[in-house]
Order: C-alpha cells, then structure tokens, then sequence
C-alpha cells in the first residue's frame, strides 16, 4: 500500500475533522426515521439529518444497530449518505461483518461476532485529493477479494478491487480493475460489476473502440495484477 492510500482514519487530524461536523446532528436538522432490514433479523435504526454546518451543507445520519433480539451492539454516524449501502457479508473465517460507509470516501467494517468497529480512510483524501467512492460491496470467499462498484468524482464507473481476507485491518491492495484491462482507460470507459463466477470475474464494460457495451471475463491473472496501486 502506497502511502497516499495509508489508513488516516484514526489520526489526530482525522478526528479533528470530524469534530467540525458534530453539530450537523443536532435536532433542528433531524429530517426523517427509518428501519432497514438486515440477514438474520438485525436491523438499523437511521435518523437522517440535513443542515448548513460550517459553510458547508450536510446530509448525514445516525445509526443504530440492533441485533435479531432487538438488543443495541453498535451507533456511528455517517457524514455523507450520498449512495450509502449496508452489506451484510459472510466471510470464509467464519464471521458475519456489516460493511458500510460512514464518510464520502473509505468504508467501515463492523464484526458481528465481537462487536469491534474498522474504519479505512485514505490519506490522500485528507489532503485534499479525490479517490475512489464505493456504492456497493461484492465479496467472493473463494479469493477473499471485494469488488467495489463506484467512481472517483467526475470519472468513469468502475470496480475497485480490494483485499479482504482480513477485514478489521488495512487492505494488502487495493486498485481499479480498469488499469488491469489491456489498453485500460484507452480502451474502456465504465466497468460495471456483474458477478463472481468461481474466480472469475465478470464486467459489463464500454468499449470505446467500438462504441458499445461489451462483457467481458477478467481471471485471476489479470485482476490479481496490482501494478496499479
């Protein structure tokens, strides 16, 4: 891992920032309740919020967790709800993880089985650069990998691919599918996740050479390649 992607999550700077947007959850920007569902009977209790905070207009929630016997294992707040998700996944080591989104960039990883909280935040991102905003998780047991659907702003859709056989700490690698493509963004324009089949994975992809959409089987050999990151 490059140090533009290294974890920034749990710096002091971080915190700091976040600090600044604390009052977006106050009960003059509370907008709606809501319940989504879960697997297994787990449910999460999200109040939405919208307000001018520091200049700046948020929307954002809080979140509740609640287990199947309607008992609380875990609250955050989320800073960003643009495109959130809530994956409930089922990893090869036996745990149950929930994995979501608590910022406009990174993810947050919550275990199930023993009730801890990971947060990835990339430190490009607090220096003020772009970089890529998951919308959605895939993950395939067969390889311990995630595949992200999402962008970095203004770009083209494509597929993050992440490693995932730990998921409470730092990704080994992680890099967009598109650079591990022959011809890469030369050649594509969008790569939409389609599914895992066994190692494979497949895409629905523009192709700009020919000026229409394509899907395509990428193997192992060529999304493993992380010279991209």
């Amino acid at each position: 891992m490059n140090e533009a992607l290294r974890n920034a999550a749990y710096s002091d700077k971080y915190r700091e920032e976040c600090a600044k947007f604390q009052p977006l959850f106050s009960e003059e920007n509370k907008v709606e309740d809501e319940t989504i569902a879960l697997p297994e009977d787990y449910k999460i209790l999200k109040t939405t919020y919208k307000g001018k905070v520091n200049g700046c207009n948020l929307h954002g929630n809080n979140n509740v967790l609640l287990d199947s016997n309607g008992e609380t294992i875990h609250i955050w707040n989320s800073f960003d709800d643009d495109a959130e998700f809530h994956t409930f996944i089922y990893h090869r080591n036996g745990n149950k993880y929930l994995v979501y989104r608590q910022e406009l960039y990174g993810y947050t990883v919550f275990d199930l089985a023993n009730n801890k909280e990971f947060q990835y935040y990339p430190q490009c991102v607090l220096d003020g650069r772009e970089y890529f905003i998951w919308t959605d998780v895939h993950y395939n047991p067969l390889n311990n990998l995630l595949a992200v659907s999402g962008c970095i702003w203004g770009a083209p859709w494509s597929t993050l691919i992440v490693d995932f056989e730990n998921p409470m700490a730092e990704p080994k690698f992680q890099h967009d599918i598109i650079d591990c493509l022959d011809g890469g963004y030369d050649v594509y324009d969008d790569a939409d996740f389609v599914r895992w089949d066994g190692l494979n994975l497949i895409l629905s992809c523009y192709n700009v050479e020919k000026n229409e959409k394509e899907e395509i089987i990428v193997p192992p050999g060529t999304y493993q390649n992380t010279d991209s990151n």
